[in-house]
């Protein structure tokens, strides 16, 4: 029985691996072309290297999804500036366009800006066999439907839309399906069968689907994961004057937070004008977190968007208040 391919799979570690990866050597290889005609650049053999780690890096990962221990850990590239990082990791997405839908690993590349998102998108569909990448961000988030991303092998977010996603996750369950779930998912057509020569080709009786997860998330660029907030005693006391009484027993947890601070700040204030602080640097050790689950601001600012006070009260500082 001929194995169903679609295009080249020499490319590949082991075209009969049901797991496919790309050969190093051939990455490479296409990557010093790539730099060369495409780009225009003068190749080297530190680049060389750094080229094939970024390979092997995303097979170790594409390879231990499922490994209960290995699939928890991250890697960490931070070739020098101008090394082709990018571009490694379009090439790398580029060369995976040879796999049909049910074979490709799936990726979720985060970046940090929507033009970003659509470069990179608009580089692999353009130097792939076929079109495999969607972005998805605030500009076109009415015009694909979230249900639409897990048909696609690579969808490419923002770093705004990937931290939203997160902290969404565990809170009260309000969402039929976290935003997460949706940016991680994805549909391989059909199911693959062993045939008697011990290759893995799509079952032609079977016209189902199944859903998994992507098997790699890539990271462009580094995440500001430290959110910094300035409040005042004034601020916080306003917030709990004027919070919507619909909406108190929801945040009751949070508000009581909000007061303890505002106790706390006042308190330290008092000793300092009474000449027993002489340290200006505090860190409120206790307190936040106190009860059983940890406060949810973020989930209490979102409830307040339709509060005609919001910008007042918030901030338009705030990350929260950008544009994703």
């Amino acid at each position: 029985m001929q194995k169903l391919m679609y295009y080249d799979y020499e490319i590949f570690n082991d075209p009969e691996d049901l797991i496919k990866t790309i050969a190093p050597d051939t990455f490479v290889q296409k990557m010093t072309r790539h730099w060369t005609d495409y780009l225009g650049n003068v190749p080297n053999e530190a680049l060389k290297q750094t080229w094939s780690l970024i390979c092997q890096t995303f097979n170790n990962h594409i390879r231990n999804h499922e490994d209960p221990i290995k699939s928890k850990l991250w890697s960490t590239l931070s070739p020098c500036t101008g090394s082709g990082k990018t571009q490694s990791l379009i090439l790398y997405f580029d060369l995976l366009s040879h796999l049909p839908n049910e074979e490709h690993p799936a990726v979720l590349i985060v970046t940090q800006l929507k033009d970003q998102c659509n470069s990179i998108m608009d580089q692999i569909n353009e130097l792939g066999v076929r079109d495999t990448a969607i972005a998805y961000h605030g500009d076109v988030k009415h015009d694909i439907p979230l249900t639409e991303l897990e048909n696609h092998p690579v969808v490419v977010i923002t770093h705004s839309a990937y931290m939203k996603a997160l902290d969404h996750l565990g809170f009260d369950g309000s969402f039929l399906r976290q935003t997460w779930a949706y940016f991680t998912a994805y549909q391989r057509n059909g199911h693959l069968i062993e045939n008697i020569e011990g290759q893995y080709i799509k079952n032609p009786f079977d016209d189902s689907t199944q859903t998994s997860a992507r098997r790699l998330i890539v990271i462009d660029e580094a995440i500001n994961i430290v959110e910094q907030y300035m409040v005042t005693t004034d601020l916080l006391h306003n917030v709990n004057r004027i919070f919507p009484n619909e909406l108190r027993d929801k945040f009751a947890l949070e508000l009581d937070e909000m007061k303890y601070i505002a106790n706390w700040i006042e308190h330290i204030n008092e000793r300092r004008r009474e000449g027993k602080l002489k340290d200006r640097n505090f860190v409120l050790k206790e307190g936040l977190g106190r009860v059983h689950r940890e406060p949810n601001f973020r989930g209490m600012i979102k409830a307040l968007r339709n509060v005609h006070a919001e910008v007042e009260l918030i901030g338009k500082e705030s990350v929260e208040m950008r544009a994703d």
